[in-house]
């Protein structure tokens, strides 16, 4: 970000003569090697050219301030002349440091630091001895006293730098079922209206239910991106107070700066003030704009409930599969095919209590079991698998009571209207409830209606 605003935000004038490109390097370590009166050097061992040699001046060795700068590990974009202020800026990660030409005074971020000797210019190079500058950054130099060497070392010792992360990516979007070979075996056992008992082994495949497991539920994975969303925030409102320190430390002014030279480092710092002040402007209405987001997804998840559990892809594909079984042992008449459904779904599948608000995937209940929202989020599933129109339905508590809607033409008893469609209410919790029967202590309660698309 030090980068996109220093180039963006001001109009800084790059001399060209101070700077000569050189491939870009990533590495874990450098280690670099000057010669007095060679224009090459070598770069963990890749020979580059120079346009300058290195010199001796008075015991010192000079050498041109960015292949010194590379040397110590400095990219090429971290390295910036202000033609205004004759002033060289260096990057690193944890450190700045700023050196002008003429002045044996360099600066690593607010310490001062006397030079023995100034920078000066030979053919059109700031030239400096290469000891300041990677002292300054931690390098270590080494003098080789009979070859007229200087061996510059830094050891990067971030193993984020040296190592390859691979994220795998999820395939089971486009998975085929009977492609699965681990399977976990469940066996069903429930009775129908007329008390006939049926056994029915499934085998359920692992990794969809591991899928399901893993999935963050909606309000999770809602509340998750919120937070990821606040933290970039936060993370670029931390930037805007660093560069805001970063300019106060750049411009600062200093009792040896001529008065023109105080005067531009006064008005840059406005100019730079102002840019900074603007983007706090923006990230405050990006604030405003996250905020509105987040209570219209809250709202959004309210107005669709359970439904999205419904509908998953990966698990309502294994529910129709598993409807189409049913419906071969199903009886024909539309009443006695949606209890059949039912009522595998009331005994088959034990209902486990629940503390808080975790619905549970088709695949998740199937294998475990559930409470009355998984129960019903399953029940659900299965009937518009066969092709009848459902809802559930959420009675007012907290968490409230979830059940079934289901439209059944020939029925009768309680149900719940909504848009023109009578669904007749259908419980999930325990065996024996009928296609319209409602447990007592909802009878005249006011439920929500959540249509399944």
């Amino acid at each position: 970000m030090y980068k996109k605003i220093f180039l963006y935000s001001l109009t800084f004038i790059f001399l060209t003569i101070f700077f000569l490109s050189v491939p870009v390097y990533s590495v874990s370590s450098n280690q670099a090697e000057f010669y007095v009166g060679k224009n090459y050097f070598w770069l963990n061992d890749v020979r580059y050219s120079m346009d300058v040699a290195p010199y001796i001046k008075d015991n010192r060795t000079f050498m041109p301030l960015r292949f010194a700068a590379y040397a110590a590990g400095v990219k090429d974009e971290d390295i910036l002349w202000d033609q205004a202020l004759n002033t060289a800026l260096l990057k690193a990660e944890d450190k700045r440091v700023k050196v002008k030409l003429g002045s044996r005074i360099l600066y690593v971020d607010d310490k001062q630091v006397v030079m023995d000797v100034a920078p000066e210019i030979y053919k059109n190079r700031l030239m400096l001895p290469v000891r300041w500058i990677a002292e300054a950054l931690d390098a270590q130099v080494e003098w080789n006293q009979l070859e007229k060497k200087i061996t510059v070392m830094v050891k990067d010792n971030d193993p984020k730098n040296s190592e390859l992360y691979f994220v795998e990516e999820d395939t089971l979007e486009t998975a085929v079922y009977n492609n699965y070979d681990a399977f976990i075996t469940k066996e069903y056992t429930w009775h129908d209206r007329y008390g006939n008992k049926w056994t029915w082994k499934v085998d359920i495949p692992e990794a969809i239910y591991s899928y399901s497991y893993d999935k963050l539920r909606l309000h999770e994975q809602l509340v998750k991106d919120y937070k990821t969303e606040i933290e970039k925030l936060k993370h670029k409102e931390n930037e805007i107070d660093q560069q805001i320190e970063y300019w106060y430390w750049y411009y600062k002014i200093y009792p040896e700066d001529s008065p023109q030279e105080a005067m531009y480092k006064y008005q840059s710092l406005n100019q730079v003030m102002a840019s900074l002040n603007q983007e706090r402007i923006r990230l405050n209405q990006e604030y405003q704009r996250l905020k509105r987001y987040y209570e219209e997804e809250v709202e959004r998840l309210i107005r669709e409930g359970y439904v999205p559990y419904v509908i998953e892809q990966i698990n309502f594909a294994l529910v129709e599969k598993l409807a189409e079984l049913l419906k071969v042992k199903a009886p024909s008449n539309d009443r006695d095919r949606i209890e059949f459904v039912a009522a595998f779904v009331q005994e088959a599948l034990p209902y486990v209590f629940e503390e808080g608000e975790y619905p549970k995937y088709p695949a998740e209940t199937l294998v475990e079991g559930g409470d009355c929202e998984d129960k019903s989020i399953l029940l659900a599933a299965l009937l518009k698998s066969l092709g009848y129109k459902t809802a559930l339905l959420i009675f007012e508590g907290d968490p409230g009571h979830a059940a079934v809607g289901v439209e059944c033409p020939g029925a009768y008893g309680s149900y719940f209207a909504k848009d023109g469609v009578k669904y007749f209410y259908i419980e999930t919790t325990n065996k024996g409830w009928k296609t319209g029967q409602i447990p007592p202590e909802y009878q005249g309660k006011s439920a929500l209606v959540f249509p399944v698309p």
